[in-house]
């Protein structure tokens, strides 16, 4: 299926022959995971009704710092964070910060 679409192997060749890239892939990749965590981490406080939580501050933080995938990932798996709006509008504010910053990034680099 990969081999009829000529664009995904083109893709990935330059993912992996551009080292930036390569490590941005890697930085989503363990934020996303760390997120997914933190997210789950948390909703298990919640269930179990400790006064001590993860706080919405690093939730967003961490979404906002590339992790933003695996958040909202969490949150579906985990039905955590679904039905508080507030929240939800500082985690799409985060998203829209790391957007910004990738863009910015990408532009920034020399050309070849």
């Amino acid at each position: 299926m990969l081999a009829s679409c000529p664009s995904i192997p083109i893709m990935f060749e330059n993912l992996t022959q551009n080292r930036s890239y390569a490590l941005l892939a890697g930085w989503t990749a363990l934020s996303s995971l760390a997120a997914f965590l933190m997210f789950g981490y948390d909703k298990w406080l919640a269930k179990r009704g400790g006064p001590s939580r993860v706080k919405e501050f690093h939730l967003v933080l961490i979404g906002a710092l590339g992790g933003w995938v695996g958040g909202l990932l969490a949150m579906l798996a985990f039905r955590h964070k679904t039905s508080k709006l507030s929240f939800q509008v500082k985690y799409v504010l985060g998203l829209i910060v790391w957007v910004a910053w990738l863009y910015f990034a990408i532009r920034a680099r020399p050309a070849r």
